[in-house]
């Protein structure tokens, strides 16, 4: 699960596009607890071209250092992800 309403498209030389992109309706939304490898199997374009989700994922929300923007679960194992510096090129961030 992550808190990200957007990721950053790619182009194949895995550079990002310039454009943000919602994550609704695509296998990068993880708003809510799912299974990855589901999403996996989805036909995608960028799927295709990263092989796989190795994307830049946009945070619109500020948040406190402590509190964990990502959280990655396997059966034995949780993986917390924090982050203590805002996206400073989407609108509304300083």
């Amino acid at each position: 699960m992550n808190h990200a309403k957007s990721y950053l498209p790619i182009d194949r030389e895995y550079i990002p596009t310039g454009t943000i992109e919602s994550v609704e309706h695509t296998p990068f939304n993880f708003l809510d607890q799912r299974r990855v490898k589901k999403y996996l199997k989805q036909t995608h374009m960028q799927l295709s071209i990263a092989g796989g989700i190795d994307h830049t994922f946009v945070f619109s929300e500020l948040r406190s250092f402590h509190e964990p923007i990502a959280c990655v679960y396997s059966f034995d194992t949780i993986a917390k992800v924090n982050a203590d510096c805002p996206n400073k090129n989407q609108k509304g961030h300083p």
